[in-house]
Formats: structure tokens, C-alpha cells, sequence
């Protein structure tokens, strides 16, 4: 209960569509569960246990499964182009107001680059949005490895993102780099990136321009990043 739109659909539909497997958090355990048929309901407001039972929230509301299954069913089409996002992992859910305002900026450029993808026919993946039984470091370097492109947010630099860049660099896997001209970690710090790659950045003030430039970069650039696809340039449909 109680999650916004993308993060159910990336958490519980996505994994459900995918394996019929959903790891979810009851109290203070996570724990993995097949799961033989998945519902959805939106409601106006969160849902306060204490004010009303489950059910009475959802009487004679519509299962809207039906919409989130055709479009994880669309990403997890074997012939999706992966495009994998580095990215900080910073903030936390469950931190003071400072380190949720910085997981929620970072979730919603993800998002963003998401639907960029998405309309370009490919899936965006997130390393912390997988659940993989392997060791993080061999996850990264697979993603890397089968991805058609990269998209790596280089905002304050984290050594982790510059592993990772390093990494795909190496495999002369495409990377299109972006960055916020201020900091998330120090609010009204300008960003600041070391070495020659700071030539080729996207830089972007707010979510809107970050959208623009990535659809314009990746239209400039279709033939290298996007080989295989319509000669067409694409764009977002708000």
C-alpha cells in the first residue's frame, strides 16, 4: 500500500510481469513472494490502517492492473534496447528532510530519463531499482556490457559514477553525460567536473531541460546510439 505510480510500477509490477516474484517490506522484514494474481487501486489519499480497513478503501474501485501489465510486458520485450543510467544512490527514504529531498531529486531524474528511453522503444535500467543474486560489482559490469548506450549523471561526482563511466569507457560503449549546473548534495554550489569530459556534458537547471536535452542529444545522435532504429527523429508526447 501506500506508493506513488513509478515506484510500484518499477518495485511490485515490473518483477511481477517479469518472474511472478515480488520482494515487498512487511514491518521490518523484506522477503520475496510468488505471487499468483497482482491488483492495483489508486486512491485519493494514503491509506491509514488505523482510520479504515484495507478493503473499505477499495470498495467498488477498478482493478487498474490491466494498464501497468502492457506496459511492463512493452519494456520487457526481448527486443528492448537496455539503457543503463549511472547514477549517485544518495539520500534515503527513511532520513531527515535533507536526505529525502536528495533521494526524491535523484528518483525523479531517473524518471525522467526513463520515459526519455521509453520513447525511443528502449528500458532504462537503475541498478538499485534490480534485485540481483549476484555481487553488485558483477551486476553493474553485465548491465554495462548489454546495454546499447549509456546515460551517466556525474552531479557531485561520486567515485562510484566515475567507476562505472570508467568502466563502460573501456568497453567503447556510447555515454551521453549529464549533470545539474548546481550541486543536490550542496544547494547553490556550482558543479563542479574534473577532466576533459566536462566538454561533452548536458547540462541542465530543472527536470523540463533535462528531458529537451537528452531527446536532442540522442536525435543528434541516433545513428551511433540508436543504429538499428527509424530514421525518424522522436520526441516526448507530454
Amino acid at each position: 500500500p501506500n506508493k506513488a505510480e513509478e515506484k510500484l510500477f518499477s518495485d511490485i509490477v515490473m518483477p511481477y510481469v517479469a518472474s511472478g516474484v515480488v520482494t515487498a517490506k512487511w514491518g521490518s522484514k523484506t522477503q520475496s513472494y510468488q505471487v499468483l494474481e497482482l491488483r492495483v487501486y489508486s486512491t485519493s489519499e494514503s491509506w491509514d490502517k488505523k482510520a479504515s480497513s484495507f478493503g473499505d478503501v477499495i470498495r467498488n474501485k477498478k482493478n487498474l492492473f490491466g494498464k501497468f501489465e502492457d506496459r511492463a510486458k512493452q519494456l520487457l520485450a526481448k527486443n528492448k534496447d537496455r539503457v543503463f543510467m549511472i547514477t549517485p544512490i544518495q539520500g534515503s527514504k527513511t532520513g531527515d528532510q535533507e536526505q529525502q529531498r536528495i533521494l526524491r531529486e535523484f528518483d525523479q531524474r531517473f524518471e525522467v530519463v526513463e520515459k526519455v528511453i521509453e520513447s525511443f522503444g528502449g528500458i532504462a535500467i537503475r541498478i538499485d531499482r534490480e534485485r540481483p543474486l549476484e555481487d553488485l560489482v558483477t551486476t553493474i559490469k553485465r548491465e554495462i556490457r548489454n546495454s546499447r548506450f549509456l546515460v551517466a549523471d556525474l552531479t557531485d561526482e561520486r567515485q562510484s559514477c566515475y567507476f562505472e563511466a570508467g568502466f563502460a569507457e573501456a568497453l567503447n560503449k556510447p555515454i551521453v553525460y549529464i549533470a545539474s549546473k548546481n550541486s543536490v548534495m550542496l544547494p547553490g554550489s556550482p558543479t563542479k567536473i574534473h577532466f576533459d569530459i566536462h566538454k561533452n556534458i548536458q547540462f541542465f537547471t530543472n527536470h523540463e531541460e533535462l528531458k529537451d536535452n537528452l531527446v536532442a542529444v540522442i536525435n543528434k545522435n541516433r545513428k551511433l546510439l540508436l543504429e538499428d532504429k527509424a530514421d525518424e527523429e522522436i520526441g516526448i508526447v507530454n
